[in-house]
C-alpha cells in the first residue's frame, strides 16, 4: 500500500503549534506525516449511528452519551437528511431553549456533508479543511455507513515508521 503525504496545514494546524510539536504539551504530530491508509472506508468509524428525523432530541443526547460519540446521522429510509452534533445540542437546544422532546430534525445541521467510502483521505481532509467542518458522513447507495472525523484520520497517521498514538 502506498501511503500519501500531507502537510500539517491541510490538517487544520496553525503555526502556533510549532514550538510544542512532538512534545507532551501538544498531542498532534506536526510537519510532514505519513497517512497509513488510503481511503475513507479504511479510516472511518462504522457503522454510522442513525436516528430518524422524527425521533426526539432527548433520544439523540442519550444515544450520544451511551455510545460516547459526538454526532448522530439523521436519515430517512431513502437518504441522509442531516447530522446532529454535540455542538448542535448546545447551540440549538440549550441556548435557544428548544424542548428536548422536539424532533431531532429541528436541531440538526442540514444538509450533512457527505463523502463516498472510496474517496482518498487527502480529499476528505481537503473537504473538511475548506468547509471548516469536523466530520463527514460516509454514504454508499444513499445509506450512511460511517462517519469520518479528524480523530479517525489522526489514528491512521504515522511518523518515523510507527503508528501515531
Amino acid at each position: 500500500m502506498t501511503a500519501m503525504r500531507t502537510s500539517s496545514w491541510s490538517m487544520g494546524l496553525t503555526p502556533r503549534h510549532a514550538d510544542t510539536c512532538g512534545t507532551n504539551k501538544h498531542p498532534y504530530i506536526c510537519g510532514d506525516r505519513e497517512i497509513i491508509v488510503t481511503n475513507v472506508r479504511e479510516a472511518m468509524s462504522s457503522p454510522a449511528v442513525v436516528l430518524r428525523p422524527n425521533q426526539s432530541i432527548l433520544e439523540a443526547a442519550k444515544l450520544m452519551d451511551e455510545r460516547d460519540i459526538g454526532c448522530i446521522v439523521v436519515a430517512s429510509p431513502e437518504a441522509v437528511m442531516g447530522i446532529i452534533t454535540e455542538n448542535d445540542l448546545v447551540r440549538r437546544v440549550i441556548l435557544r431553549g428548544l424542548d428536548y422532546d422536539a424532533q431531532v430534525s429541528q436541531a440538526m445541521t442540514s444538509p450533512a456533508f457527505t463523502v463516498r467510502p472510496d474517496v482518498s483521505l487527502d480529499e476528505a481532509i481537503h473537504l473538511m479543511s475548506n468547509y471548516r467542518i469536523k466530520r463527514l458522513v460516509v454514504v454508499e447507495n444513499n445509506k450512511a455507513i460511517g462517519v469520518i472525523t479528524y480523530s479517525d484520520i489522526w489514528r491512521n497517521i504515522r511518523r518515523g515508521g510507527s503508528p501515531a498514538h
